[in-house]
């Protein structure tokens, strides 16, 4: 069964998932202003970078395993694909705002694998030989076997919803006994620690964010919703 969080924008970085919670995979948002900078490092894990809105100049590496560039191409999510930066294990990186400030998606997971340090521009995509992490938006991942976290935001909402969940299975098996309080067109909405509740016929009309869901033909859960909603899909790929 998938855990639920909700996110509101906040500056600086927000661990949403921090290590050890789920197991080996973690999420944060980093949201920085204008003029700003910051600065971390992989230690023993695959970072990756999601540009959600904004642009910065980011800077990895100080080896001979390096890439510098601008990371990001679009003012939010509903407008572009994403830019995405990976960034091996035990590598310094840093984030240079100018005069648009940025939000990133960092996602983090258990890794020693010697990958090559790389920025990409919308839409490109990058050679996940040896990579962890698998990233999609807007559908759900084509890689399955580990742990996964599924960001949903909507269009004039200010807060952002992120599922955990343990596992998303793997090829032709369909993991819905994680998904077992969701069933076809019922309606669900958050309660005050998070988690994901069921309104019955009598309690719709609350005045709560709702969410409605059903099983998509491959088994597993899609969003039912009168706005198009933005979907950012991390899985962990063993």
């Amino acid at each position: 069964m998938p855990n639920a969080k909700t996110y509101t924008p906040t500056e600086g970085y927000v661990d949403i998932a921090p290590p050890g919670e789920m197991g080996t995979l973690q999420l944060g948002i980093l949201n920085l202003t204008p003029n700003a900078t910051y600065f971390d490092h992989s230690d023993d894990t695959e970072v990756a970078l999601i540009a959600l809105g904004g642009n910065c100049t980011l800077l990895v590496g100080h080896n001979g395993n390096k890439a510098n560039g601008i990371l990001g191409e679009r003012p939010d999510v509903f407008h572009g694909e994403a830019c995405v930066a990976f960034i091996p294990h035990h590598t310094t990186y840093e984030v240079l705002t100018g005069e648009a400030g940025i939000e990133i998606a960092v996602c983090k997971t258990a890794s020693h694998s010697e990958t090559a340090a790389v920025i990409l521009g919308a839409g490109e995509v990058a050679d996940e030989t040896n990579r962890h992490l698998h990233i999609t938006e807007n559908e759900m991942p084509n890689r399955r076997g580990g742990e996964a976290v599924c960001l949903i935001r909507y269009p004039h909402e200010e807060s952002t919803t992120v599922f955990q969940f343990p596992s998303i299975g793997d090829g032709e098996k369909k993991e819905a006994d994680m998904m077992n309080h969701i069933r076809p067109s019922r309606l669900f909405s958050f309660n005050n620690s998070g988690f994901p509740e069921l309104l019955p016929p009598g309690r719709r009309e609350l005045p709560v964010p709702m969410f409605g869901f059903s099983f998509n033909n491959s088994g597993f859960p899609e969003l039912l919703s009168s706005e198009r909603a933005y979907t950012l899909w991390i899985a962990h790929v063993v």
